[in-house]
């Protein structure tokens, strides 16, 4: 699986390639406010590009 994720404000993380079920943490430059919505694009194993929009809902310390 292939993830890429959306400049927000300056922050981007470019491109990251997963094995299946493999699970990673991205470390930001900047933390998106709260209420911040990030686009996101996954492309499966199949070769299928889909993309999905989450809300920054809390910010971790």
């Amino acid at each position: 699986m292939s993830l890429a994720v959306a400049p927000i404000k300056g922050i981007s993380i470019g491109n990251i390639m997963l094995a299946p079920y493999e699970q990673r943490d991205v470390a930001l430059s900047n933390m998106p406010a709260v209420g911040s919505t990030v686009d996101y694009a996954v492309i499966n194993d199949s070769g299928n590009w889909r993309t999905y929009t989450a809300t920054i809902m809390d910010k971790e310390i």
